[in-house]
C-alpha cells in the first residue's frame, strides 16, 4: 500500500488508522482491484482486532486473560497474518 510508517513514534491506533485509509482511498475500478482492496480492509480489521486485544487490555489496567480470551487474541492475530501471507 506504499504507506511509511514509523512504528517507534506511532502508535497502534495511529498506524491502523493510516493503513485503513490507504486501503479507502486505494482505487477500484475492477473487480481483481476491488477483491484486492477487500482482503486489505480484512487484514487492516484483524490488525485493529490485535491491536485493542493486545494493547488496551495488557497495557492497561487488566493483566492477565482468561484462557477463552487468550485464544481470541491467538485467533486474531492467526487470521491477520494469514491475510497478509495472501496478499504476498
Amino acid at each position: 500500500m506504499k504507506v511509511k510508517l514509523d512504528p517507534k513514534r506511532e502508535t497502534w491506533f495511529e498506524i491502523c488508522n493510516r493503513a485503513s485509509t490507504a486501503v479507502t482511498n486505494r482505487p477500484a475500478k475492477t473487480k481483481a482491484k476491488a477483491a484486492k482492496n477487500a482482503a486489505l480492509s480484512a487484514a487492516v480489521a484483524h490488525l485493529q482486532t490485535v491491536r485493542l486485544a493486545w494493547r488496551n487490555e495488557v497495557m492497561h489496567p487488566k493483566q492477565s486473560y482468561t484462557r477463552e480470551e487468550a485464544h481470541e487474541v491467538f485467533n486474531a492475530t492467526r487470521l491477520f497474518l494469514m491475510d497478509l501471507a495472501d496478499l504476498i
